[in-house]
């Protein structure tokens, strides 16, 4: 058989009847019944949502070696056999995943895994939501009353050891 339309025949397992095997071919005379069954794979789409939606990370996500790199809003789809997967992504084209909270759900458990079977439409979505930043600058309107004045950052009354300078910065 061959696709028509725009039918993939890689969206679907073929199996054969004992008749389509026969080497022999038929003789004068002879009926031969050969039943091409086509099924159609589950599909997974993996869809990318980015808190602020306008954010511009980029990130690969991936399903068992099927990778894309794609932008906040975008998606991956694919056909594959009935069995489980496991979702995932990783920082895309200058993405620190560092940055962000991320979370999968929808058809997919908090790991990413999902089963699939055999007329199957499933969607998983990975969310990332981007960290706030904090940056602190120690400002001295009047001056160091000594040269060797300095000032640690202290955070939520935890002691972070990050020390500055007047005028410095450091970003949490």
């Amino acid at each position: 058989e061959a696709a028509a339309g725009t039918t993939e025949l890689n969206d679907y397992t073929l199996v054969r009847s004992d008749g389509c095997t026969d080497t022999n071919g038929l003789n004068r005379g002879e009926t031969g019944t050969c039943e091409l069954r086509n099924t159609l794979k589950p599909k997974l789409t993996v869809n990318k949502v980015c808190q602020p939606a306008g954010d511009a990370g980029k990130f690969v996500l991936s399903v068992n070696g099927t990778s894309k790199e794609v932008a906040c809003g975008g998606s991956l789809e694919v056909r594959v056999s009935p069995a489980t997967y496991t979702v995932s992504e990783s920082a895309g084209t200058g993405t620190n995943l560092a940055d962000y909270e991320t979370t999968i759900n929808g058809a997919c458990d908090s790991a990413g895994r999902v089963t699939l079977s055999y007329g199957d439409s499933k969607t998983c979505t990975v969310t990332n939501k981007r960290k706030p930043v904090l940056t602190v600058t120690k400002a001295c309107p009047n001056g160091k009353q000594s040269l060797g004045d300095r000032f640690e950052v202290v955070l939520n009354g935890t002691r972070t050891g990050r020390i500055l300078d007047c005028g410095q910065s450091t970003t949490f």
